[in-house]
């Protein structure tokens, strides 16, 4: 389905199969698009704006886009989805910053992205709401990643909170230099 709206084909209902065989050829969708408020509510999108957005412009018009192997829908779906909305596929990971350049990435992949410098990193959410919704908002859906010597084995974070994160870490040293100094009293 996702490769369908990304494309702006439109998604109908099984009416649509029963009308085109009963007037002996291929009626117009419009009337048959699927519709479903509840999820189109939970999910923030209106089916149809979004086929008529997608017919209008494609979504990833521009972008590069690049899939770790750790990303849930599978690469291979993703690349799929992706291309149908209008962007270029690059099988390996890019090193630097590029316009239009998307990583689609998850914190089990983190090892895999320590060399990129300045690209965006986001989570495959970027992807599967942003088609829905026709509209890609990088900033929420941005991982970030670690490049320091972080005790913190966490290195894409996703979005949680990286300055209490970094406080736990500065805080670690000075408790145990608390304990030490409190031994060497004994």
């Amino acid at each position: 389905m996702l490769c369908a709206v990304a494309r702006g084909v439109p998604v109908v209902t099984p009416a649509w199969i029963q009308q085109c065989e009963q007037s002996g050829r291929v009626v117009d969708s419009d009337a048959f698009i699927v519709s479903d408020e509840e999820q189109e509510a939970k999910f923030h999108f209106r089916l149809r704006e979004s086929l008529l957005a997608a017919r209008e412009r494609p979504l990833f018009h521009g972008c590069r886009v690049h899939v770790t192997a750790g990303v849930k829908p599978e690469p291979v779906h993703m690349r799929d989805i992706v291309e149908c909305g209008g962007a270029t596929w690059l099988p390996k990971v890019p090193r630097t910053a590029q316009a239009g350049l998307l990583v689609v990435s998850c914190p089990e992949d983190s090892v895999r992205l320590r060399d990129c410098r300045g690209v965006d990193v986001v989570s495959a959410e970027l992807i599967l709401t942003g088609v829905l919704r026709q509209r890609l908002d990088v900033d929420a859906h941005r991982l970030s990643i670690s490049r320091g010597d972080e005790a913190d084995s966490s290195d894409i974070d996703g979005g949680r909170d990286v300055e209490q994160r970094a406080r736990k870490r500065a805080s670690v040293p000075a408790a145990r230099g608390a304990q030490v100094a409190s031994k060497r009293r004994r």
